[in-house]
C-alpha cells in the first residue's frame, strides 16, 4: 500500500510539474511570441523602411515598443534611447531584457530587412512575468508539500506496518510455543498501536495468570494425590500376598485390577508433574553432550520385540547427530512417539525411523489422524476417537512435545498415506 501510494503521488507530482512548466511558462512564452510576431507582421506589411525611418509608427500600443537600427547598431528610429546590452534567451529567436528607467521587463524579437537593417519589437512582460514567477513559486511549494506528504506517508506506513507485524509475530510465537510470558515490544505509547499493544500485553498477562493458576491447581492435585495412591498401590500388593486372597481367585483378580488402576493413575500424575517441571525449564541441569542416533538406536531396540509380536516390520536409517541435552528425557520423548507408531499400526504393517541432517522422521502405516486431530493431539489428555480402543492417558505426545521444546526443537505431523509421519527437527 505504501509503494502504491508513493507511485500514485509521484505521478501526481510529475503531472503537476509538467502543468506548471507548460501552462505557466511554455504557454506564457508562446502567447508573447504570437503577440510580437503579429506586431512585426502588421508593421512590415503596411509600412516600408522609409515610413519606419520618418514616422513614429512602431509603438501603437502602450505595452509594445520598438526600435529600428542599422547593422552597426546605430539607432535610426524608435522608443529606446539605446539597445539593451544584457540579453537573456527565452527560446530560439525570442529574447528578454530589462530596462532600468523605468524598471521594466521586455520580451523581444528581431526582424532583419534585405538591406541588413533590423527592427526590434519588444513586448512589456513585467506583470505577466511577475504572475508567472508567482505561479512557479506556488507550484514549487505544492510539489515540495506533496513530496513531504509522500515521505511522511511512507514513514507512517512503515511505522504502522512494523507495529502490526510486531503484534502479529508475538501472537504467532505465543501460539507456536505456548509461551505466555512473551510480550509485545513497545516503541511508543502515544499512538493507537502503542495503546493496543499495552492492552494486548495486559491481556497476555491476565491469560498467563489464569493458565498458570489452572496448571498450579492440577499440579497440586497430582502432587497431593500421588502419595495416597502410592499407599493404596502398596496396600493392594500386600493384600494380594494374603493367604485368604490367594485362596479366592475372584478376589485375587479384583485386587490385580485395582492395582493396575492405581498404577495407571500414578503414571498419569507422574506424567503431569514431569510435563510441568519440563515446561518450567527446571531440568536443564542434566544437559550434556550426547549422540542422538545412539539414543534412538536404544529406543528402536526396546520396541523391536513389541513390533515382532504384532508382525510389524521396523526399519531404521540412522546417522550421527550430536546434541546437548538430557539423554533420559530424549529417550522418553522418542519412546513415546515410537510407542504410538507401533501401538496404532495394525498387524503386518511397517514402521520406519530415519534421520536426515537435523531431522528425525518416524512413519507408520497405521490409522493416521485427520487435520483437526493433528492440531489437538499434543494437548493434555486429548485422545483421537480412533485411538480410544487402546489403553493410554493422552499425555504421551504432550510429554514428548515438552521435552523436544526444552531442547530447542519442534514437532510437526504429516500424512503418510496410510498412517502418520512425525517429523522432529532440532
Amino acid at each position: 500500500m505504501a509503494a502504491i501510494f508513493t507511485v500514485l503521488c509521484g505521478i501526481s507530482v510529475i503531472i503537476l510539474g509538467y502543468f506548471i512548466y507548460y501552462f505557466s511558462k511554455g504557454d506564457y512564452i508562446n502567447n508573447i511570441e504570437r503577440i510580437i510576431d503579429l506586431e512585426i507582421h502588421n508593421i512590415t506589411e503596411n509600412y516600408d523602411l522609409d515610413d519606419l525611418k520618418s514616422q513614429d509608427i512602431i509603438a501603437r500600443e502602450k505595452s509594445i515598443k520598438g526600435v529600428l537600427y542599422a547593422p552597426d547598431k546605430t539607432i535610426i528610429n524608435g522608443d529606446f534611447s539605446a539597445l539593451p546590452e544584457k540579453l537573456t534567451p527565452l527560446k530560439e529567436g525570442l529574447i528578454s531584457f530589462k530596462t532600468s528607467k523605468p524598471d521594466r521587463y521586455y520580451a523581444a524579437k528581431v526582424h532583419i530587412f534585405d538591406n541588413d537593417e533590423r527592427l526590434l519589437i519588444a513586448y512589456d512582460i513585467t506583470e505577466p512575468a511577475r504572475r508567472q514567477r508567482l505561479m512557479q513559486i506556488l507550484g514549487g511549494i505544492s510539489i515540495l508539500l506533496m513530496s513531504a506528504v509522500i515521505f511522511v506517508s511512507y514513514l507512517i506506513s512503515n511505522f504502522v506496518v512494523n507495529g502490526t507485524n510486531k503484534i502479529a509475530v508475538t501472537a504467532q510465537k505465543i501460539m507456536d510455543t505456548g509461551d505466555l510470558s512473551r510480550r509485545i515490544e513497545l516503541d511508543s505509547k502515544w499512538d493507537d498501536l502503542g495503546h493496543m499493544a499495552i492492552i494486548l500485553n495486559t491481556m497476555f498477562e491476565r491469560i498467563e495468570d489464569l493458565v498458570g493458576g489452572i496448571k498450579h491447581v492440577s499440579d497440586n492435585i497430582a502432587h497431593d494425590l500421588r502419595t495416597p495412591l502410592t499407599r493404596l498401590h502398596n496396600n493392594l500388593e500386600t493384600l494380594q500376598k494374603n493367604s485368604i486372597i490367594k485362596s479366592d481367585p475372584e478376589l485375587q483378580a479384583t485386587c490385580e485390577k485395582l492395582a493396575d488402576e492405581a498404577d495407571h493413575l500414578l503414571n498419569t500424575f507422574n506424567a503431569l508433574l514431569r510435563i510441568s517441571r519440563i515446561e518450567a525449564q527446571k531440568q536443564k541441569t542434566q544437559f550434556q553432550k550426547c549422540n542422538l542416533s545412539k539414543i534412538i538406536e536404544d529406543v528402536v531396540e526396546l520396541y523391536e520385540p513389541v513390533a515382532e509380536d504384532k508382525n510389524i516390520k521396523l526399519y531404521r536409517t540412522l546417522s550421527d547427530l550430536p546434541l546437548n541435552g538430557d539423554r533420559d528425557l530424549l529417550f522418553q520423548a522418542f519412546a513415546n512417539i515410537l510407542d504410538n507408531a507401533v501401538k496404532y499400526t495394525p498387524q503386518g504393517g511397517k514402521v520406519s525411523v530415519s534421520m536426515e541432517a537435523d531431522k528425525i522422521i518416524i512413519t507408520d502405516s497405521g490409522i493416521g489422524l485427520n487435520n483437526e486431530e493433528k492440531e489437538k493431539v499434543f494437548n493434555r489428555f486429548y485422545r483421537a476417537d480412533k485411538s480410544r480402543q487402546h489403553k493410554g492417558t493422552g499425555l504421551g505426545l504432550s510429554l514428548a512435545l515438552a521435552i523436544i521444546k526444552l531442547h530447542g526443537g519442534q514437532i510437526t505431523l504429516a500424512d503418510n498415506n496410510p498412517g502418520l509421519k512425525v517429523i522432529t527437527k532440532f
